[in-house]
């Protein structure tokens, strides 16, 4: 029952409470028993209001008109004691615009009251709406204005917790943003079942379990006042892996253990290929790690290459502090046995590139003190002569245009293959005579005699090695046949050396 003074124009001012209806805890928010269910397009208005005593008022009539109501929603809201309050929740509207008319008549008769106000409905959400009423009563009565107290609960905005499952003392990220309408200031405080936060009233914040099983955490978001928002979610704390159990624990976030360990002997990681936190070490050169493969690490480029493998001499790759490789035996070569280069001196005993020779003295008879064989060299001798290629080896000796047809002949028919190149010239003596006999020789030195016939040369490469010696006489041809200083002597010494296992010249015409 409410009781107004007895003065004239009586103003009662009616504030409604606000709140967000899918909003868990919010202390201030009430459903009226028996209201009806709200669907996704309705919502709520709620009406809150204290008088103070006067003139005795003990219901309000309410009107609430709009354009989605096929017709006016009317009820008596009663006020049947002093501790009543002008409030009313309407549930089920559809979202739209309305207007809500109070009215009322005092007990006595004397006075009379009303008020209106527009308010809009939006879809699942609960509006207030203040209602300024008026009372008119005799000239004896006073006024009072009530206000309701008005406080929305705060909205959460964004939540975020993750991971959902990790392993004992392991963190999982939790944060939470929340609005608030009335502008009030909001705080944040985080709790749960076990652990710890590292700040528990922030935002955001990190949660980390000390126990295993599930956890609850809770946050409770205030926003100054008595309306407090509540959240929570169930976390799945793991029992955490004990690397150099012996037990591979892939479930729990070990990638290797040991393979011979036991939980009664156990084995810690290698930490080469599985590291103390039982994760695996990929094998790459560069990691400080002498993993399989690998000679060394890491690389230092004076013992150790970038490989990974030991820069060692003799492998004939130059890398480090060697300046060559292969070295060379003792008393041959320009590279010691370290991978040194020696200074190319003439003479030290030891042949270097450029050098033809060295014997260690200062000239012998074979040696110039300039490091120059004094032996002939009879392939120099052939490329000087008419030949423009070297000799690359004993079954291609010189090369060039005369030197060519004459080995390309020879070559061919093998005719010098009893090791004397004047078969190929002469051909092969009557009788079967061997080489040595006296008829053998008493044949060649017909075929090369000043006055024996040309019918006398019958050799295969006759023609080939008249071309190269410059003439068809015999003797003219005989001059040059032995002679190293002709492109023809020094073929034919070849070609005699190669079918003889190089007696003469020496082997050194074959490199």
């Amino acid at each position: 029952m409410i009781k107004l003074s007895k003065k004239q124009g009586v103003m009662i001012a009616l504030s409604a409470l606000v709140a967000g209806m899918s909003v868990a805890g919010c202390s201030t928010t009430t459903e009226t028993p028996g209201a009806v269910d709200t669907a996704d397009n309705t919502g709520k208005v709620g009406l809150n209001l204290t008088l103070s005593n006067g003139v005795v008022i003990n219901q309000f009539t309410a009107t609430i008109t709009g354009d989605a109501l096929a017709a006016p929603i009317v009820r008596n809201i009663p006020v049947p004691n002093n501790g009543a309050t002008v409030s009313a929740l309407f549930g089920g509207l559809p979202a739209g615009d309305y207007e809500i008319e109070l009215t009322a008549t005092s007990v006595d008769g004397h006075s009379d009251c009303g008020g209106s106000a527009e308010f809009t409905v939006i879809a699942q959400t609960t509006v207030g709406v203040s209602v300024p009423i008026t009372c008119n009563t005799d000239s004896i009565r006073g006024q009072v204005t009530v206000e309701g107290e008005l406080n929305v609960c705060p909205d959460v905005d964004f939540l975020f917790v993750a991971p959902l499952q990790t392993a004992v003392g392991g963190p999982i990220s939790v944060e939470a943003h929340a609005s608030d309408s009335d502008g009030d200031t909001i705080t944040y405080a985080w709790s749960a079942t076990d652990g710890s936060f590292a700040a528990a009233t922030a935002a955001s914040t990190t949660y980390t379990c000390s126990a295993p099983g599930e956890q609850t955490i809770t946050v409770a978001i205030n926003d100054g006042g008595s309306c407090t928002t509540m959240h929570q979610q169930v976390v799945n704390c793991e029992p955490t892996a004990v690397c150099g159990d012996g037990l591979l624990e892939t479930d729990k976030g070990e990638e290797c253990e040991s393979a011979t360990g036991t939980p009664a002997t156990p084995v810690a990681p290698d930490g080469i290929l599985c590291s103390v936190t039982c994760q695996d070490i990929d094998v790459a050169c560069g990691n400080s790690i002498e993993q399989p493969g690998e000679e060394c690490d890491p690389p230092n480029g004076t013992t150790c290459n970038q490989n990974c493998q030991d820069i060692t001499c003799g492998d004939s790759s130059i890398e480090g502090t060697e300046q060559c490789d292969p070295p060379g035996p003792p008393g041959a070569g320009n590279c010691t046995a370290s991978c040194q280069t020696i200074p190319s001196v003439c003479p030290n005993g030891i042949k270097e590139p450029g050098e033809a020779c060295d014997d260690g003295a200062a000239g012998s008879a074979t040696c110039s003190p300039a490091c120059v064989s004094l032996t002939p060299d009879f392939c120099a001798i052939c490329q000087t002569a008419s030949c423009a290629g070297p000799k690359a080896s004993v079954t291609a000796t010189c090369t060039g245009t005369t030197c060519n047809a004459y080995n390309t002949c020879r070559n061919n028919t093998n005719c010098d293959a009893n090791g004397d190149s004047r078969v190929c010239y002469c051909g092969t003596p009557p009788g079967g005579a061997v080489k040595g006999s006296q008829a053998y020789e008493d044949f060649m030195a017909a075929c090369f005699g000043a006055f024996s016939p040309s019918a006398a040369q019958a050799g295969v490469c006759k023609s080939q090695i008249e071309t190269l010696a410059g003439t068809n006489v015999p003797i003219g041809v005989g001059t040059g046949w032995f002679d190293p200083a002709t492109p023809l002597g020094a073929l034919n010494q070849l070609s005699d050396c190669s079918a003889t296992n190089c007696f003469t010249p020496p082997a050194s015409c074959f490199q």
